[in-house]
């Protein structure tokens, strides 16, 4: 799939407009920033619908992990409205990550988005029934990422 103006205006302007992408190399759609954060991200956090469908359709990872952990799906939680946070979950974000021990319901509960904490709890529900360890994954992976991070900042090699 060949990539439209206007994403490549927006991934052209993330360059320029934050520090943080200005080295970003976007022949590599997952290019991530030194946080983590991919052009997804960004997409969500400025409430950019068409784009987001259109770096999702380009095969963006979708659950990577920004800052503290926020995939794109936290962000979406805690800043747009449902339609983008049914994008995410309909494209396949993960509805157990965890950021900082929090999934994106929980941000989105912080965030007053009654609409999207409802949304998020039905979804949630349907995965718990068709596998009843998710939770306790999500929290496996969730500690596991932390204890990679602890060793890494401390140089602490894994037993």
């Amino acid at each position: 799939m060949e990539r439209s103006q206007n994403l490549q205006k927006f991934l052209n302007g993330l360059k320029s407009d934050l520090p943080s992408f200005e080295e970003a190399d976007f022949t590599d759609i997952n290019w991530c920033n030194h946080e983590g954060e991919n052009a997804l991200h960004i997409a969500v956090i400025r409430n950019e619908l068409s784009l987001a469908k259109e770096l999702i359709d380009l095969g963006i990872e979708i659950n990577a992990r920004g800052d503290l952990g926020h995939t794109p799906l936290h962000e979406a939680a805690s800043m747009c409205d449902l339609s983008m946070v049914k994008l995410l979950v309909e494209s396949g974000a993960d509805l157990h990550a965890l950021t900082e021990g929090n999934p994106p319901f929980t941000l989105a509960r912080f965030s007053k988005k009654d609409d999207i904490c409802d949304y998020l709890g039905a979804e949630m529900n349907k995965v718990q029934q068709k596998d009843p360890t998710a939770w306790a994954k999500a929290q496996i992976s969730y500690l596991k990422r932390e204890i990679a991070r602890i060793e890494k900042q401390y140089g602490v090699a894994s037993a």
